[in-house]
């Protein structure tokens, strides 16, 4: 009977266990075919981008799929205005339409955005490519965050690195970083251009921008099968406008023409600091049927109106700013509370950032100080300095500290303390002599030009005595000594 049991408990745990490997081995195929659908669908659209599916490829793909389908959503909605622009671009200069995802990889197409790397705008253009396809980058604006003309630029360092490389899986790593490190991941791939190789060659942040390149083509051109959506915004008839004669809040503009300031702020973007400068070369962009509205606005204005729509408001002040108004609240306290104050120097530590065309002779003359005060500042050898070095310069600023304003009665007794310090000082010693005289004895304290004559006519007394009572010696004296005076 014992016997019998037992048999049935082993089928029993036989059953389970062959029950159990076959749900792993459908979970394993399950995962299997999921990678396989990837892979084909990216094959079925690779053109002139070698498309693979790796680990970290798989990973950022399911990340935008699942994870982080709001941001998704938000890049799909970018990618619906700003695509056509660059595609329409990429085709009057005959390269591939595929390009068009360069720069959804790099920023996700936000035109603000400012890489690690230190490039800017959609493209993440560095400065110096920037300046050599005529971009304006200064402390007004920065073109590179302009769609149209950053486009314009990148499609041109496209078409110089197309040409070294004939490649345009190798064009767009180049692109991703410089042709330097390109040329040096060939060389450690032993001179073979084969892609794959150089790119496994390639430094980290370049590898993953060619990862995120492949899973931005597999969103654009799959999201639909993830159920997302992409909504398309429909944008009014663009102009730009020159600017006014006096600098003008892109915020107070956005009321004024009753625009999102936000949207507003995106057509705009290349305006660092959110103001347009007062030039005619500036220009600004607004709907084509707000023209009369624009030029009706003055500069006026511009300091009347608040914006419509609520936007985060940035530090009023800074802590300098603030640091000084609570100093003059209380001076003014200070001088409320009969309290006087006197004024000295501080040291205030501000910091420069060196843009084109300066010199430490610039800078000096701008900040009013000394050349070799900024060298000895940012111990700097010679006179040579680099766009965006940070330059410490020190000011002494003139601030005011409270002392205590003395009372009438206080001035009374400084008044006859310092008439006291100008008259000697009196002890008087009784000595019995006679029966109805004393002697008087006085202390003086010698001040500069006193000699020992003049102090015996003043007292009248011979200079024998005095030199006698005080222990004088060749007739020498000094500022501050005390002496002792015998009078009857």
């Amino acid at each position: 009977m014992n016997c019998q049991k037992n048999i049935h408990i082993g089928w029993k745990l036989t059953a389970w266990v062959l029950i159990f490997n076959m749900q792993v081995f459908a979970n394993a195929n399950s995962l299997q075919e999921v990678d396989s659908v990837i892979y084909h669908r990216l094959k079925k659209i690779e053109k002139n981008f070698p498309l693979d599916v790796r680990d970290e490829v798989e990973v950022l793909i399911k990340e935008k799929m699942y994870q982080n389908r709001e941001e998704s959503q938000r890049i799909l909605a970018r990618a619906a205005e700003i695509l056509p622009i660059i595609e329409k671009e990429l085709w009057s200069k005959g390269l591939p339409s595929e390009c068009k995802y360069i720069p959804l990889a790099l920023s996700g197409l936000d035109p603000n955005y400012i890489g690690k790397s230190g490039g800017s705008g959609i493209w993440q253009l560095q400065y110096i490519t920037a300046i050599r396809y005529g971009l304006a980058v200064n402390e007004w604006m920065d073109e590179r965050r302009d769609i149209q003309r950053s486009t314009t630029a990148a499609i041109e360092h496209l078409i110089f690195l197309q040409k070294l490389y004939n490649h345009w899986g190798l064009t767009a790593l180049a692109f991703f970083s410089s042709p330097a490190e390109v040329n040096a991941a060939i060389k450690r791939n032993k001179g073979n251009i084969d892609f794959w190789g150089v790119y496994e060659k390639t430094e980290t942040y370049t590898r993953y921008l060619y990862q995120n390149l492949i899973a931005m083509i597999y969103l654009v051109n799959y999201y639909r099968d993830y159920d997302m959506t992409q909504h398309i915004v429909s944008e009014p008839d663009l102009i730009w406008v020159n600017a006014k004669s006096k600098p003008i809040k892109l915020i107070n503009l956005a009321s004024w023409l009753n625009i999102p300031v936000e949207q507003f702020l995106r057509w705009n973007a290349v305006y660092r600091l959110g103001i347009a400068p007062a030039e005619p070369k500036y220009k600004i962009c607004i709907p084509k049927d707000r023209l009369m509205l624009y030029e009706s606005y003055t500069e006026s204005e511009d300091q009347l109106i608040k914006p419509i729509i609520e936007i985060p408001k940035e530090k009023e002040h800074t802590d300098e700013q603030i640091a000084e108004k609570k100093l003059n609240e209380t001076t003014q306290s200070i001088v409320e509370n009969n309290k006087e104050v006197k004024e000295t120097y501080t040291e205030q530590k501000t910091f420069y950032t060196v843009v084109k065309g300066d010199n430490l002779g610039k800078i000096a003359q701008k900040f009013h100080v000394s050349i070799s005060d900024l060298r000895s500042w940012n111990k700097i050898k010679g006179d040579h300095i680099y766009v965006g070095q940070k330059l410490i310069i020190i000011k002494k600023k003139k601030i005011t500290v409270p002392v205590d304003k003395p009372t009438t009665e206080d001035k009374s007794k400084l008044e006859d303390k310092s008439k006291l310090e100008d008259k000697p000082k009196t002890i008087i010693e009784t000595k019995p002599t006679t029966e109805n005289s004393t002697e008087e004895w006085i202390t003086y304290n010698v001040k500069p030009g006193d000699t020992v004559y003049g102090i015996a006519s003043r007292f009248g007394i011979s200079q024998e005595t005095l030199i006698k009572n005080n222990g004088i010696k060749k007739n020498l004296i000094h500022p501050g000594q005390i002496l002792k005076i015998k009078r009857k």
